[in-house]
């Protein structure tokens, strides 16, 4: 069993909606994503050159209800109670003035397991074009917001970033999140090694 989805999830100011992938997506996917100034501050599972065919697999795995998180929640006594699969993947997309969809984005929740199981990890891109215009700033904090709210039994969420990746710093302080640390030599990277620098957020439960 799966949880409905509205469609958008999020509105967000200059046109832009969080809202589900589709697979008429992947066109605009593929366009947005084939840029080396995105990859290098992403994972290396994200390919570059970034094809249709990367679009149309990416869409797939997100669209598919048996990847998706159950939904966790605790009742009084902290007994844990499985609930329904949501989707913790989805797209920033940007309508034009003659109402054409275009994937600019992507933000997406990696939820923890075993003893992490209550926490998750954020994950982001935005298209080059759109980058100084705080979309990112705005979608992070709607999202996290959101995120509270759909998955009851989450209480932290944190986010991983290269320590050269100041625009994802900036996004990270202005949404609430603390630097917590850094993890030395935590990243190779193109050639080069690095410290990840380690942001959360959490959620007053105590």
């Amino acid at each position: 069993m799966e949880t409905a989805e509205p469609n958008p999830i999020i509105q967000l100011s200059h046109n832009i909606a969080l809202r589900p992938w589709r697979p008429t997506d992947a066109p605009s996917l593929a366009r947005s994503a084939d840029n080396r100034k995105i990859w290098q501050n992403l994972r290396d599972a994200m390919p570059s050159p970034y094809t249709l065919a990367d679009a149309e697999w990416w869409i797939s795995r997100c669209t598919n209800h048996t990847n998706w998180p159950h939904v966790l929640t605790y009742d009084a006594n902290g007994t844990e109670h499985q609930g329904a699969r949501r989707s913790a993947d989805y797209a920033l997309i940007h309508t034009s003035d003659n109402g054409q969809d275009h994937a600019i984005g992507s933000i997406a929740l990696v939820m923890g397991s075993d003893v992490a199981r209550r926490t998750a990890e954020l994950g982001y891109w935005l298209a080059e074009e759109w980058w100084g215009k705080g979309v990112m700033s705005e979608a992070v904090v709607e999202f996290c917001g959101w995120a509270w709210g759909a998955f009851p039994g989450l209480v932290r969420i944190h986010a991983d970033i290269y320590d050269y990746n100041e625009k994802s710093r900036r996004v990270l302080t202005k949404a609430g999140f603390a630097f917590e640390g850094r993890e030395r030599l935590g990243f190779y990277k193109d050639g080069k090694l690095g410290d990840v620098l380690l942001f959360g957020l959490v959620r007053d439960v105590r």
